[in-house]
């Protein structure tokens, strides 16, 4: 969600509009909200996000770490997921400092009760100081580049069921259907 867009007054009301139209469930939608959206209203943000989460959709502070926000915004706000920037995630395997700042970030969210998803993870160092470390979920090249949807099918489907893995290079691609779908 752009700043334009949370701070226009009307983004509540447009979801909710799509969701009634298309019939999907709300908890089945994530917002990504980037803390620099936040700093310029931070009332009106808080409004409409606050509007968006009683419509029952999932919103994620997006890029953490990048912004100039206060880390009182994540108590604040009604976040559901913190979701790492990719530059906090650079030299956990070889930087005492950087795995002490992931760490910290880790424990924050652990406070709050806030799952964390690391962005850009391209090394299996990288992967294996996640995991070390609990994080709840990934995302990055090591998993897989961007690709037409089509592609993306193949490694999730065998002669159209549903495939409980999909082997992705040296990783595993695990897809789970939520049985409430």
């Amino acid at each position: 969600v752009s700043a334009m867009q949370l701070h226009g007054g009307n983004l509540p009301e447009l979801v909710g509009a799509v969701l009634k139209e298309t019939g999907l469930d709300p908890f089945r939608l994530e917002l990504e909200i980037t803390e620099s959206c936040m700093i310029k209203d931070m009332g009106r943000a808080l409004t409409a996000l606050r509007q968006l989460k009683s419509l029952g959709v999932q919103i994620a502070m997006d890029d953490f770490g990048t912004g100039y926000s206060s880390l009182s915004n994540l108590r604040a706000f009604p976040f559901d997921k913190i979701k790492v920037d990719q530059s906090l995630i650079r030299a956990v395997d070889t930087s005492d400092e950087a795995a002490a700042v992931m760490r910290a970030v880790f424990g924050l969210a652990r406070g709050l009760k806030l799952p964390v998803l690391a962005e850009g993870v391209e090394t299996d160092a990288e992967l294996t100081f996640l995991r070390q470390e609990a994080c709840d979920a990934i995302q990055g090249y090591l998993l897989g580049r961007p690709c037409p949807i089509s592609d993306f099918a193949q490694h999730t489907s065998g002669n159209g069921r549903s495939a409980p893995s999909r082997r992705l290079g040296n990783h595993e691609l695990r897809v789970i259907k939520n049985s409430a779908a």
